[in-house]
């Protein structure tokens, strides 16, 4: 399951061609109308899988400048706790959304994009098995707008944000035409 979720984030995430796209915690773009939704989320700590508590909605697009990603956060306004701290502080006590991206495919490490209602960035890299290191200080965006009832967080992750390996092309006779390795596994799974 999770090897087809990734499929869809990575592979198969609209590319949308974007002309104004501002990062500014509004997700009223046209390109928020008809990217990829997920709405389901599940309590992992602990590790019950029981449904969550409060709605969340996030949104996921592409196009040629990254990855977009949006967050609807429903809560009690009183429950928002946006404390202002230094970035890449990992002890702040604020509401945040979190995005982690293997950006090589190869589970070996995951990028990590977090953002707090407070608009602090962290960022660091997650290798295979360990804790996220925060000494990584990334180039990409994102803003945090509060409602009544809820609250956005509006990513931009560049694709030039970090090195990634080439990927590996294969010979036409094995695969479909401009198939790699990863869209094969992808297309394999999905089809059974």
């Amino acid at each position: 399951m999770k090897i087809i979720i990734k499929c869809i984030l990575i592979l198969w995430v609209p590319l949308i061609s974007s002309n104004t796209i501002i990062l500014d915690g509004n997700l009223d773009e046209s390109e928020w109308e008809s990217s990829f939704e997920i709405t389901q989320y599940y309590e992992v700590v602990p590790f019950t899988l029981s449904p969550a508590k409060v709605k969340t909605s996030t949104k996921i697009f592409s196009n040629e400048d990254g990855i977009y990603v949006g967050f609807i956060n429903y809560q009690e306004n009183s429950s928002m706790i946006s404390n202002k701290s230094l970035r890449d502080e990992w002890s702040s006590n604020s509401e945040q959304n979190g995005i982690a991206i293997d950006f090589d495919s190869d589970g070996a490490k995951a990028y990590v994009f977090i953002i707090t209602l407070a608009n602090i960035q962290r960022d660091g890299i997650r290798m295979l098995g360990g804790s996220p290191e925060f000494d990584w200080d990334g180039d990409w965006k994102a803003q945090t707008k509060k409602y009544d009832g809820y609250w956005v967080s509006e990513f931009l992750i560049p694709w030039n944000v970090v090195l990634m390996k080439p990927e590996i092309a294969v010979s036409y006779t094995h695969l479909r035409a401009h198939e790699t390795v990863l869209d094969l596994v992808c297309r394999l799974l999905l089809e059974k």
